[in-house]
């Protein structure tokens, strides 16, 4: 009997010493778990900014950043110079000329091909790397539902995957657990790693 209450003894300790050191490391876990959500959404804020920017590049009639706008009045400016530099060689304006002109007018060899990293941003939005489609994260590990009191069961400890929603949105908090109203459990169990 004494042995027994000895490894109780012993066991009740250690169960102890656990609790205290996973209520330590749950903080540090919560703000490193904050601190990704919030570099997720810059990232994703950096996308949709990159997105609208080519939408707005590729757009016809657009803004000051439409290419095919810009594409349109270089070709109109480089046929008036040609058309003039023939005037002024002594050609006359006519049709034939101005095809002349046109045909020899290649905006992609004369100014460049405008390059949009459009591999780079699939690569940096590729599953692997986050799409910025999300609506949840799945963490590697498992999160623990830890009971309240002196001394739970422990049957009552419960293991689940971790996998929290997540909002891309920069003007909100990424993970519930973030909010300042989100009340945090009253124990951090003796769960993985995340």
């Amino acid at each position: 009997m004494v042995a027994k209450q000895s490894a109780l003894g012993d066991a009740t300790s250690a169960w102890h010493d656990a609790r205290s050191s996973c209520k330590e490391k749950h903080e540090s876990r919560q703000v490193a778990l904050c601190m990704f959500g919030e570099a997720l959404q810059r990232k994703c804020g950096k996308a949709t900014e990159y997105r609208d920017h080519i939408e707005a590049v590729e757009k016809e009639n657009g803004n000051e950043y439409s290419r095919p706008d810009r594409v349109k009045e270089w070709k109109a400016v480089a046929a008036t110079k040609c058309m003039l530099s023939k005037v002024i060689a002594g050609g006359e304006i006519s049709g034939t000329t101005l095809d002349e002109c046109e045909n020899t007018i290649n905006f992609d060899n004369d100014v460049g091909v405008l390059d949009e990293k459009q591999g780079e941003f699939a690569e940096l939005t590729s599953p692997a790397k986050f799409t910025c489609n999300e609506d949840t994260i799945t963490f590697s590990g498992e999160i623990w539902e830890v009971p309240t009191g002196e001394a739970p069961a422990s049957s009552e400890y419960v293991s689940r995957p971790f996998a929290p929603e997540v909002s891309l949105d920069e003007d909100s908090s990424p993970f519930a657990l973030c909010s300042g109203d989100a009340s945090p459990p009253d124990e951090a169990g003796p769960g993985k790693d995340v």
